[in-house]
C-alpha cells in the first residue's frame, strides 16, 4: 500500500489488526478493542480486503497468522505504541529532568544584562538545558514566525506585535546614560546641549540602520551631531570609548557594568531621553510548551536580577 493510499484507509482498523495479531482469536481480540463479535469478523474483512492477505488461516489450535501477517506484527505494534504515546496526557513538566536546546535570538546588550544570572539559575535548576544564540545579522521577529528561534529579546515595538500571532511581556526597562573617558572633559562637569551636540559621538546600531531616539531629541532643539563610529556591537563599545574622545549614549546597566573596570565616566545626557522598554517575544504557538513558558519565567527573575 502506497502512502498516497493512506487517505483511503480507516485508521479505526489499525487496533483491531494490532489485537487480532495478538490474540489470533476474533472473539478475544473484539473483547480487547471494545466491539462486537460480529463487528470484529467484518473489520477483518475490510482489512483482508485492503492487505489482499487471509492475515489468520484455520489451524488444527485454531486460527494460524499467515506469513503476511508474521511480518505486520512488530511494525503494527510500533506503530500503536507511537500514537498511544504522542495522545497520551503530558507528563508533569520538571526542569531538572529535560534536555533541549533553547534558540535564543538577542543581542549583546540583553546578553549583558541577562545572561549571567540567568545561567546561574539554569545551572540549578535545568542543567539539561542548552542556550544557543544564532548571529544577530537580522534582528527582527521573522525569525519567530518563521520558527527559528524559541524566543527574541529586543526592545518591544508595537507595529511588529499583534496580527502576525506574536506574544511579548516586558522584562525590564531602562534608561540612557552617557559614557566618557574618564580624561574627557565632560566626565568632569556635564556638557550643555551645544557642547554634547558638538562633540565626536559613536552609536550602536544592532539592526543596521543610522538615527536614533539621541538624533529625534536633538532634531527637536534644532541640533545635530557628528557621529564618528557606527557598529552593531554593543560589548565593545565601551573599551572604545575609554581609549578615545568618543561620547556613547547607552542604557544604564551597561554603563554601569563597563564604568567598574574601565576608566568610565557615566553623565547624565542634557536632552530628554524615554527609557527604552525590553521584552520577551515569542509565537503563539508555543504558548502551550511547558519549557518555553518556564523559560520564559526565569528570563523575567533574571530581569529582576534574582
Amino acid at each position: 500500500m502506497r502512502m498516497e493510499h493512506l487517505s483511503g484507509v480507516d485508521l479505526n482498523l489499525l487496533p483491531l489488526l494490532d489485537a487480532l495479531l495478538e490474540e489470533r482469536h476474533v472473539t478475544r481480540a473484539a473483547k480487547r478493542v471494545g466491539l462486537s463479535q460480529p463487528a470484529a469478523s467484518r473489520g477483518l474483512g475490510r482489512l483482508r480486503a485492503l492487505l489482499d492477505d487471509a492475515l489468520l488461516v484455520r489451524g488444527k489450535g485454531g486460527l494460524v497468522a499467515t506469513p503476511r501477517a508474521e511480518a505486520l506484527r512488530e511494525p503494527v505494534r510500533r506503530a500503536m505504541t507511537l500514537v498511544g504515546e504522542a495522545l497520551a496526557r503530558p507528563q508533569e513538566f520538571d526542569p531538572k529532568r529535560v534536555q533541549r536546546t533553547i534558540r535564543v535570538m538577542t543581542d549583546d546588550y540583553s546578553s549583558l544584562v541577562l545572561f549571567p544570572s540567568l545561567l546561574a539559575r539554569l545551572a540549578t535548576e535545568a542543567p539539561g538545558i542548552e542556550l544557543f544564540v544564532p548571529p544577530p545579522t537580522k534582528l527582527s521577529t521573522a525569525a519567530l514566525e518563521r520558527g527559528d528561534v524559541d524566543v527574541f529579546i529586543a526592545p518591544i515595538r508595537s507595529n511588529e506585535l499583534g496580527a502576525s500571532g506574536l506574544r511579548a511581556e516586558l522584562l525590564y526597562e531602562e534608561r540612557f546614560v552617557g559614557i566618557v573617558a574618564k580624561r574627557h572633559p565632560f566626565s568632569k562637569r556635564r556638557p550643555t546641549l551645544t557642547q554634547f551636540a558638538a562633540a565626536r559621538h559613536a552609536l550602536v546600531a544592532p539592526r543596521g540602520t543610522r538615527g536614533s531616539q539621541v538624533d529625534d531629541a536633538l532634531a527637536a532643539k534644532g541640533k545635530t551631531r557628528h557621529i564618528a563610529l557606527v557598529t552593531p556591537h554593543f560589548l565593545v563599545m565601551p573599551f572604545i570609548i575609554a581609549s578615545s574622545d568618543l561620547v556613547l549614549t547607552l542604557g544604564e546597566r551597561m554603563a554601569k557594568t563597563y564604568s567598574r573596570t574601565l576608566p568610565l565616566s557615566i553623565f547624565a545626557p542634557p536632552v530628554s531621553l524615554e527609557p527604552f522598554r525590553v521584552g520577551v517575544h515569542w509565537h503563539e504557538r508555543s504558548d502551550r510548551d511547558p519549557m518555553l513558558a518556564w523559560f520564559r519565567g526565569e528570563l523575567h527573575r533574571a530581569a529582576r536580577g534574582r
